[in-house]
Parts: structure tokens; C-alpha cells; sequence
């Protein structure tokens, strides 16, 4: 499997929550040194939006001789939204109704892949506020056997 692959399937998963409606713009991006003002630019979009970003991963050799690693990459979802919660939720409400539905729309999917299912870390931090945009960052990972000879193909 291709890193590619992954991101491909990350990004259809999330584009289904634009086609659906939640947000205005969904994409993956796999540029380590963008900023978020970049990011943003990028996008043209309104809130609500949210891109996936390769945040970096383990590998761990399995065979060497074979070029076959196990990597553990590990993204970050950048979730764009104008309110903490919409006036309707009430105090109860934990999270943020785009957060969950990105959440929803990843956690415990191998997104027809040969990965181990998305898991969110637990970590989901506010990285970005400018009034009216606040940016919360959500972590996610899965693994998967990787054969770098593969990659160059």
C-alpha cells in the first residue's frame, strides 16, 4: 500500500461530509512546512471546513532486507468553525457538532484499506483563534505494513 492510498481514502472520507453539507471545504494536505494561514488561504473556503495533515509517524523495520517497515503515521485534522458550539446545543453538549461528525466520519474506519482502523489519540486542541475563526486540531493514527519499493511506483 502507498502512503497516497491513505490519504486518497482520507480524503474521500471527508469529502462526504462537504457533499453531505457539514462543511464548505474538506481536503488532505502532505506539506510538513504550510502554515495555517497558508492552509486557510489555500482553501477559499468559509467555515466550517476541515484538512487532514500528515503530522509525521514511526516506522518500524519488519525486514529489512525486504524494505518492509511498519508505519505508524499519525495526522491531524484541521476543523475550521466560526462558534465553539452552535446556540442550540446546550451546556451538556461536549463537543463541537463538526468535530463529532469528523470524528464519526474516521474513527474505527479501515476506509477499504489494509490498515489498522483509525483511532483519534484523545487529543483535540484549540491551534488557531482569530475572531470569528477558531481552528481546533483533532490527532488521529493507524498503521499498516509498508513496503518502500512500493512508494516509488
Amino acid at each position: 500500500m502507498k502512503i497516497l492510498d491513505l490519504e486518497n481514502a482520507i480524503e474521500t472520507a471527508l469529502t462526504a461530509l462537504k457533499a453531505a453539507g457539514t462543511v464548505n471545504a474538506a481536503e488532505v494536505i502532505n506539506e510538513p512546512t504550510a502554515t495555517i494561514k497558508e492552509i486557510v488561504s489555500r482553501l477559499g473556503a468559509r467555515p466550517p471546513f476541515v484538512v487532514a495533515a500528515y503530522a509525521g509517524g514511526g516506522l518500524r523495520p519488519l525486514n529489512l532486507a525486504a524494505g518492509i517497515y511498519l508505519h505508524q503515521p499519525e495526522y491531524v485534522a484541521l476543523v475550521g468553525v466560526t462558534r465553539v458550539r452552535p446556540a442550540t446545543d446546550t451546556a451538556r453538549d461536549a463537543l463541537h457538532p463538526i468535530i463529532a461528525d469528523v470524528m464519526q466520519a474516521l474513527s474505527g474506519k479501515k476506509l477499504g484499506l489494509d490498515i489498522e482502523a483509525i483511532k483519534f489519540t484523545g487529543r483535540i486542541s484549540l491551534v488557531s483563534w482569530s475572531r470569528p475563526l477558531m481552528i481546533y486540531g483533532l490527532t488521529f493514527s493507524t498503521e499498516f505494513k509498508w513496503k518502500v519499493s512500493e512508494e516509488a511506483s
